[in-house]
């Protein structure tokens, strides 16, 4: 079909801007530099390594559109407009300023969050179908909350509520483990914690020094592990929460 062929073609478009905006133009490496940025938010630099894998399964994902079986094509179709506008909006948060930047990772969050609930939706769809997603929207989460404290230390914001940085760090570290907990929860998706996992890990390993952070991230990524490995036994036994 001819409306398929058009699919195909805005996801390789799509997935070629991403590339060549985070790896080959200036803004990519703007960003870099962004990210490895000092707030008491930011994890040691290998965490973003992940975008490489993230990156990989997206490329998988696309390949495999055009061998899908007709059950599989149903649901690119159903997604395939959806997954390029998310990574050209994902692509285009790399070259915005970085208070404009949160919006359009905050964008690429919710048209994320429709392809992942419009996949899950689908019948007969492989768990691969998925994966891909659950890395994706997971990482954009952690890095939504990152990018927010290089706003506030762009902007020179040191108190928000009469709560400093420290604080409002791991405030925020408790939030993103709640998000990710009832994310697991109500998708059954232990990727998304997972991720969670690496980000706080990282943050622990560049955070070092401080012991608040220390503490609030590793409790947080043992009750994630606690709850991912949970749910890895009841799936064992054969009993899907």
């Amino acid at each position: 079909m001819k409306k398929d062929l058009w699919i195909k073609a805005a996801n390789i478009g799509g997935f070629l801007f991403i590339i060549y905006i985070s790896f080959f133009s200036s803004q990519g490496e703007d960003l870099r530099q962004d990210e490895t940025q000092e707030t008491i938010f930011t994890p040691a630099p290998y965490a973003f390594s992940i975008w490489g894998l993230i990156y990989l399964l997206i490329l998988i994902w696309i390949i495999k559109m055009f061998t899908a079986k007709e059950h599989d094509l149903r649901a690119y179709r159903r997604v395939g407009w959806l997954v390029p506008i998310s990574l050209v909006i994902s692509a285009l948060s790399l070259t915005v300023s970085t208070t404009a930047a949160i919006f359009f990772i905050t964008g690429a969050l919710i048209v994320l969050m429709v392809i992942y609930t419009t996949i899950q939706r689908a019948e007969n769809t492989t768990i691969f179908f998925r994966v891909p997603f659950s890395f994706f929207i997971a990482w954009m989460s952690v890095a939504a909350i990152v990018d927010m404290f290089i706003v506030l230390e762009h902007n020179n914001i040191n108190q928000i509520l009469g709560l400093g940085e420290l604080a409002w760090a791991s405030i925020m570290i408790g939030v993103g483990g709640v998000i990710a907990l009832f994310f697991m929860h109500a998708h059954d998706d232990i990727i998304f914690p997972a991720v969670f996992i690496w980000g706080y890990i990282a943050l622990i390993v560049n955070q070092h020094h401080l012991a608040v952070i220390v503490i609030t991230a590793g409790t947080m990524s043992a009750v994630l592990a606690a709850a991912i490995g949970w749910k890895l036994l009841k799936r064992f036994k054969g009993e899907r929460i």
